[in-house]
């Protein structure tokens, strides 16, 4: 529940029934986790079903896979004391609006950094592609033969950094970026 409480919070529980809350409340519930051991989460009620209810942090793209049950419910919390203050806590309806929008803003952040990225990732292979940055950077680099256990090796190598690495024996070609933009694996054919 990061964003909705911070580390050092004291939250003040009330004991509550499952017929007591309601979705978008915030409660607590034992829980196994993955060692085996039980836990006490805190987690927003997203839907409530006969068998118990379906909750889901604040942060998380998806719900639990534990329902809260009458078994497992310890309450519902009804403020978070932070520096000596007693601040209520969003539940009911206000609770659940506000989770739906943080989640529907984290999922269209994450649509658009996939855009980006994979926008950018097309730009650049394009840029690599065209032969374009070749004919405005032209870095002084220098090739250097080497043999290993591995076989011949060709170090390419820029202010005595190696930036790309060519194993002949087996073909593998190693490139830092930005230097892909200027080296290929065709060239480390080349005498």
């Amino acid at each position: 529940m990061t964003g909705t409480f911070r580390f050092g919070d004291l939250l003040i529980i009330e004991y509550s029934s499952l017929t007591d809350i309601h979705p978008g409340d915030v409660v607590v519930y034992r829980a196994l986790n993955n060692k085996g051991n039980k836990k006490e989460l805190v987690h927003r009620v997203m839907r409530m079903l006969p068998e118990g209810l379906i909750v889901r942090g604040d942060r998380n793209l998806h719900a639990d896979i534990t329902l809260a049950t009458k078994d497992n419910l310890v309450g519902r919390v009804r403020h978070v004391r932070r520096n000596g203050k007693d601040i209520p806590v969003r539940n009911g309806l206000p609770g659940l609006l506000r989770a739906r929008t943080g989640h529907g803003y984290r999922r269209l952040r994450e649509w658009i950094w996939g855009l980006a990225r994979f926008t950018g990732r097309m730009f650049y292979a394009r840029l690599r592609d065209s032969g374009l940055v070749g004919h405005l950077w032209r870095p002084s680099i220098e090739r250097v033969r080497l043999t290993t256990d591995e076989g011949p090796l060709v170090k390419y190598l820029h202010r005595n950094r190696t930036v790309a690495r060519y194993w002949s024996g087996n073909g593998h070609f190693e490139c830092r970026k930005p230097y892909d933009l200027l080296l290929r694996r065709n060239e480390q054919k080349r005498p």
